[in-house]
C-alpha cells in the first residue's frame, strides 16, 4: 500500500468543496505508482472513480501523459512497411454522453487516403 498515492486520493476525493486539484507533478507521480504497481488495486479503483467525477484538470492530464510517455509502451515507426506518415486520429472521450468519439471528416480522410470507414451515430446503440 502506498501512503503517498492514499494522500493523492484524499486530496481530490474529499469533497466539492473541499477537494483539490493535483499538480502536473502529483498527477505524474500518481500515474507512476499506478503503472509501476506500488498503488494496491483498490487504491487504483479509488483514485479513478473519484478523478473521474471531479473531472481532471488539463494540468493533471498532461502530468499524467508525462509518465505515460516515459514508461508507457512506444509506437516503433523506423521499419514500417509503407513511406507516408502515420495519423492517429481520436477524440476524448469521457463516457458521459451517448454519442460516437469521432466526427465526419474521418471517413473523408480514410476514403482520401483509400480506405475505407463506417461510423454510426446515434445513442447507446451506436457502434
Amino acid at each position: 500500500m502506498s501512503n503517498t498515492f492514499r494522500e493523492y486520493v484524499k486530496k481530490i476525493g474529499s469533497g466539492v468543496h473541499t477537494g483539490k486539484d493535483l499538480t502536473r507533478e502529483e498527477a505524474a507521480d500518481a500515474m507512476k505508482l499506478m503503472l509501476l504497481g506500488e498503488a494496491t488495486p483498490a487504491q487504483i479503483g479509488a483514485f479513478l472513480i473519484v478523478h473521474r467525477i471531479k473531472r481532471p484538470t488539463p494540468e493533471e492530464l498532461a502530468g499524467m501523459l508525462d509518465t505515460y510517455a516515459e514508461l508507457g509502451p512506444k509506437l516503433e515507426v523506423d521499419n514500417l512497411s509503407f513511406n507516408y506518415p502515420v495519423t492517429v486520429l481520436g477524440t476524448p472521450y469521457d463516457g458521459r454522453g451517448a454519442y460516437c468519439p469521432c466526427n465526419r471528416t474521418h471517413g473523408n480522410y480514410f476514403s482520401h487516403c483509400g480506405g475505407s470507414c463506417g461510423a454510426a451515430w446515434g445513442g447507446k446503440n451506436a457502434y
